[in-house]
């Protein structure tokens, strides 16, 4: 790992803990075991980490110049990216003598080897041109304006606006090919990645947001309140052996899997139309298991 990467991961972890003066700053760095490479930091120096390491990992670090005192502004700190930060950290375990004998990782996420082109594409504002292949219908050329790239259950996705539409589409990374960059073009449709993801579960955006009580059965209603299922998930309703959750989703295909996957654990109170739904499911499942023959149902 390139030093000053190791060094603006070092920085926000230790500004998240207490401030420090720069010289504080400059002494530790120098005695950390992470300075594997001897780096020497000057005030110039610092100056340009800190700006980068603002720029990675989204937070503001505020400077007392009387003092010459640094810390992380509360509330950027909460909107930091948690997820750039763990993946420095295991970069930075892993590259330790010894460590990788220590630490099981996934399989990289689907498509990662195309995530520099597509995310250079969307800084730049560079139609992305390519074929997509899809099970579901022929392959295609595409051509799309990017906006945003999203990772959900181990898959890049590109969130973008076909060239000459007004609407926007997510295509998975792994399906492109051919992929090429073109001309600068400006979207007519650029929402906030952050709102535009905001009432869905997963990578799909279909239906209307709506108020979901969902039934979690001991042990799992502990589990739920360690990893909730949506930013949006709150306890309602509580007893000894169970704990009802409300979440403001869309009723999507990912987020009915997802239910599914609870087993019996779970059980959705309401709205009555999606409660419907996964009992129908659940017993289109039953009728394939007795017959091993299809019973699926489209959505």
């Amino acid at each position: 790992m390139i030093a000053r990467y190791k060094f603006c991961l070092w920085l926000v972890e230790r500004l998240s803990i207490r401030r420090m003066t720069l010289h504080e700053i400059m002494e530790e760095w120098r005695r950390c075991g992470e300075n594997i490479m001897g780096m020497e930091l000057t005030p110039r120096t610092f100056s340009r980490y800190r700006a980068l390491a603002e720029e990675i990992f989204r937070v503001n670090i505020e400077c007392y110049k009387p003092r010459n005192e640094y810390w992380l502004d509360a509330d950027a700190l909460a909107d930091a990216d948690e997820w750039s930060m763990s993946a420095l950290r295991l970069h930075s375990l892993c590259s330790m003598v010894g460590m990788r004998d220590h630490i099981v990782v996934e399989a990289p996420p689907a498509g990662s080897e195309l995530l520099y082109v597509v995310a250079n594409a969307c800084r730049e504002h560079r139609v992305l041109n390519f074929s997509y292949s899809s099970p579901y219908n022929p392959d295609r050329d595409c051509s799309v304006i990017p906006l945003f790239i999203r990772l959900f259950k181990q898959r890049w996705y590109l969130i973008g606006q076909p060239v000459g539409r007004n609407f926007l589409t997510t295509l998975a990374l792994e399906r492109m090919k051919d992929i090429s960059t073109g001309e600068c073009a400006t979207p007519t449709v650029n929402p906030d990645p952050e709102e535009y993801f905001s009432d869905c579960y997963g990578v799909i955006r279909q239906h209307e947001p709506e108020r979901v009580v969902i039934r979690a059965f001991w042990p799992q209603n502990k589990y739920l309140k360690e990893v909730p299922l949506h930013a949006s998930q709150r306890v309602v309703d509580e007893c000894e052996n169970w704990t009802d959750f409300s979440l403001y989703v869309r009723p999507t295909y990912d987020f009915k899997q997802e239910l599914l996957s609870q087993r019996d654990k779970v059980a959705v109170i309401s709205p009555e139309s999606l409660r419907n739904d996964m009992i129908e499911i659940l017993e289109s499942m039953m009728a394939s298991y007795r017959d091993g023959k299809a019973h699926c149902i489209d959505e």
